[in-house]
């Protein structure tokens, strides 16, 4: 159907008829700008206006469409050849469609499905302790932040480095004289990170002595779900089916019912073989609670107040030596936590008795 050969066809019949643009439209009740677009091929007539044209130059629809008298040709049947053309041209083009989105989807799955990794880091020296640090991979880039390095006798540090090993050779990687390290690196620049992540180790300089960190990396996220179920936050309760000690009110009471000296608040628990002996420092706000039998040394809890952090060593047995912060999430930061329950349960009636 040709828009410009039907224009052309009722010029024609409105020339034969011998009437104006201007009398063709008063006779078909439409004003005489559509007579001349039609005319001049630029618009097709509406159905209502198909019909009074037919009917005033008594014509059939056929004859009018197909833009001649007399046609053998069906207009009805080419219409629906065309639009089963056009059907399958738009179903190449939506298959064609659906395809590529596919073809994205996947590469974005291949190239993103557990491209985010986020492992948190912890380790521990004779004196330090790693706490909070972080370690972030990506597909473009790697971050890692140290995190909180814990001074247990508050020694003044020169500087920390950053190192790896390679066939037992120590190699640097960074050194930094502040102790919140954070390096970020870029696939195809440094590239600080092109070993196993397993093999880093911290170097802390003080005075003339330095001590090596083992860094531990425990896998704490990857981003390998499809969807996202939220997780309700277990308590503290729920957890160690205890009363965790608000510190505000827990140092309030040992001002209260410790002996004071020396800037150390000292407070003695005594039993016929056991003794238990705790010991708050202001300045550091630290508890420090050490379990004895028969005078000697069993069980040691070093609560540092600011972070929520207990350090728990038995010296029974020394590979039972761990740390663990004791927010609503609960995080065994390091060493085997097989007993953390356990022994949090006896800590927290130690404290309890200080609370009472």
């Amino acid at each position: 159907m040709n828009q410009e050969i039907i224009g052309k066809f009722i010029k024609q019949l409105r020339e034969e008829k011998g009437w104006t643009q201007e009398l063709l439209a008063q006779k078909i009740f439409i004003g005489r700008e559509a007579i001349s677009k039609w005319e001049r091929g630029k618009t097709l007539p509406e159905s209502k206006s198909l019909e009074q044209l037919c009917k005033v130059f008594d014509i059939s629809l056929n004859e009018l469409l197909c833009g001649e008298r007399n046609t053998t040709k069906n207009i009805a049947l080419d219409l629906y050849e065309d639009s089963k053309k056009i059907r399958k041209k738009f179903k190449i083009l939506f298959n064609i469609t659906i395809l590529l989105v596919l073809i994205m989807l996947f590469y974005y799955f291949i190239t993103q499905y557990k491209s985010v990794k986020i492992f948190t880091i912890s380790g521990e020296s004779k004196n330090f302790q790693i706490y909070n640090g972080l370690y972030i991979k990506t597909n473009e880039k790697i971050y890692l932040n140290i995190g909180e390095i814990i001074n247990n006798n508050h020694l003044k540090i020169n500087k920390i480095e950053l190192s790896y090993l390679k066939a037992d050779q120590e190699i640097p990687v960074f050194t930094s004289f502040d102790t919140n390290l954070l390096i970020v690196d870029y696939y195809g620049y440094n590239e600080y990170f092109n070993y196993d992540k397993n093999d880093l180790y911290l170097k802390i300089y003080y005075d003339n002595y330095n001590e090596i960190i083992k860094l531990n990396f425990t896998q704490d996220y990857l981003n390998n779900k499809f969807f996202i179920i939220k997780n309700f936050r277990i308590s503290k309760n729920d957890v160690l089916n205890n009363n965790i000690p608000d510190n505000e009110k827990l140092i309030n009471k040992i001002k209260e019912k410790f002996d004071y000296k020396d800037n150390t608040y000292k407070f003695i628990i005594e039993s016929n073989t056991n003794q238990i002996e705790i010991l708050y420092n202001e300045n550091t706000n630290t508890l420090l609670c050490n379990k004895l039998k028969n005078q000697q040394l069993k069980e040691e809890y070093y609560l540092i107040l600011d972070y929520n952090l207990i350090t728990y060593t038995n010296y029974e047995n020394e590979k039972i030596n761990y740390s663990f912060n004791y927010d609503g999430n609960f995080n065994c930061t390091f060493g085997t936590c097989n007993n953390v329950k356990s022994n949090l349960d006896s800590f927290y009636k130690i404290l309890s008795t200080i609370l009472s």
